[in-house]
């Protein structure tokens, strides 16, 4: 199991996680359910 960690700026912003916080509901799920997928699968993850 692979575990996904946020870029972080010098000043401690996290330009990913606010990218994630500017989308709509439906799609920062989507996102997060991809993300959640690639931490589960790591580099197992193959074309379908």
């Amino acid at each position: 199991m692979f575990h996904i960690e946020f870029y972080e700026t010098e000043d401690g912003k996290q330009p990913v996680s606010d990218f994630l916080d500017s989308l709509d509901a439906k799609m920062a799920a989507k996102m997060i359910s991809l993300m959640e997928i690639l931490e589960e699968k790591g580099t197992e993850l193959r074309l379908p």
